[in-house]
C-alpha cells in the first residue's frame, strides 16, 4: 500500500487538474466509475495499479500534445485514483 500511495503522492500534475480531481473525488463511486475505466471492479490495490498505468499513459499524451488526448478522460482517472486512495486509507483504519 505504501508503494502505491508513494507513487500517487509523487505525481506532479497541473494545479487545475489536481483541484478538479479533488473536487470530483467527493462524488466518486467505485461501483459506478471503475467499470467505465477498467471494465470491472477490482480490489483497491489492483485498481490503483491499473489506474496509475492509465494515468501515466494519459500524462505522456498530454505532455506530448497528442491529438487524441482527452483532458476529461484524464481527469476521470485522477478522480478515481484519489477515490481509491481514500478507500484504501479507510480500509486501513478499520
Amino acid at each position: 500500500m505504501q508503494d502505491l500511495m508513494g507513487k500517487l503522492g509523487a505525481l506532479r500534475r497541473p494545479q487545475l487538474m489536481v483541484t478538479a480531481a479533488q473536487k470530483g473525488a467527493d462524488g466518486y463511486d467505485r461501483e459506478r466509475d471503475l467499470p467505465v475505466l477498467l471494465g470491472r471492479v477490482p480490489r483497491c490495490g489492483p485498481a490503483m495499479m491499473a489506474l496509475l498505468e492509465q494515468e501515466e499513459a494519459m500524462e505522456a499524451c498530454r505532455v506530448s500534445r497528442m491529438p487524441g488526448y482527452a483532458a476529461a478522460d484524464h481527469l476521470m482517472v485522477l478522480i478515481a485514483l484519489m477515490g481509491e486512495a481514500r478507500e484504501l486509507r479507510r480500509l486501513q483504519l478499520v
